[in-house]
């Protein structure tokens, strides 16, 4: 999946893989222990790994989610959130499940009792 990144962002990435990859430009950003190309079973044991130690069902399209929802309660035009969560904004029918999402999680996040 392609994701747009800030010129600040592109820009660090690149220094990062310059210092870190001098040999190899296209090598994976993220890697295995086994100096290989993250599978996308070993992203969804890392993100359980994580939700265990937080005690909270944790995983990729759960923070994927998140993310587009505190873009959206930030006000950001839903649009734009389709479109960086690589969603084909053009389809009517893409915006209005996530719209559809987006309402019924915000009921729930907010019919839920908060601690202080």
């Amino acid at each position: 999946r392609e994701i747009p990144l800030s010129q600040e962002s592109q820009e660090s990435l690149t220094a990062y893989r310059r210092e870190v990859f001098p040999e190899n430009q296209k090598v994976p950003c993220f890697r295995s222990r086994h100096d290989e190309r993250l599978s996308q079973k070993s992203i969804l044991k890392v993100t359980a790994n994580y939700g265990e130690k937080t005690g909270i069902e944790l995983s990729p399209r759960t923070l994927r989610w998140s993310f587009l929802f505190n873009l959206m309660e930030e006000g950001r035009n839903i649009e734009d959130v389709l479109e960086l969560m690589g969603y084909d904004v053009r389809r009517i029918s893409t915006k209005e499940a996530v719209a559809y999402k987006l309402k019924k999680r915000f009921l729930n996040v907010k019919a839920q009792p908060q601690s202080i």
